[in-house]
């Protein structure tokens, strides 16, 4: 059974996906149609692509559904094979950490300068402070599954 947190977060990408379809879709009909383009749709699609990357990311990553390429799989087993899935968890934790860190930063100063994207005016740091929230969670995530005991597998057959 999926965490609430993870159903929320589904959810909240899944929506903004479709808020992209239904806006770009009636930006289309209106422009081309009406020749009446709606207006700030450019800027609610990368408000909305934000969404549905950042909030999908900590899911993905939980479900251990993301992409990887298995260059060593079948050839390293037992402790080497525990070592390597260790080490790549924490390099992800520290990498995603430090991304984390870097975007709240950015945000910051992003609320400072009173930074805004395009016709509606939308503040940026709203945005940034989501990616760098999300972020850590995903690197919480990744450190979790590097300290997590392994799972009874084939070992013959690949992580995902």
């Amino acid at each position: 059974m999926p965490a609430p947190w993870l159903r929320w977060l589904e959810r909240l990408a899944g929506t903004a996906l479709f808020a992209m379809l239904a806006l770009t879709t009636a930006d289309v009909v209106g422009r081309y149609l009406f020749r009446r383009p709606l207006p700030g749709v450019i800027e609610l699609v990368q408000y909305a692509m934000v969404l549905v990357v950042f909030a999908a990311l900590p899911v993905v990553t939980f479900r251990g559904q993301h992409i990887s390429v298995g260059l060593l799989d079948g050839k390293l087993h037992g402790r080497v094979r525990r070592l390597q899935q260790v080490l790549v968890g924490a390099t992800c934790a520290v990498v995603l950490a430090a991304l984390a860190w870097t975007l709240y930063d950015v945000a910051g100063s992003m609320r400072e300068q009173g930074d805004v994207i395009g016709y509606l005016r939308l503040p940026t740091f709203l945005a940034a402070y989501l990616m760098s929230a999300m972020s850590l969670v995903t690197a919480g995530i990744c450190l979790l599954a590097a300290l997590r005991p392994p799972a009874a597998a084939d070992p013959g057959q690949p992580a995902h």
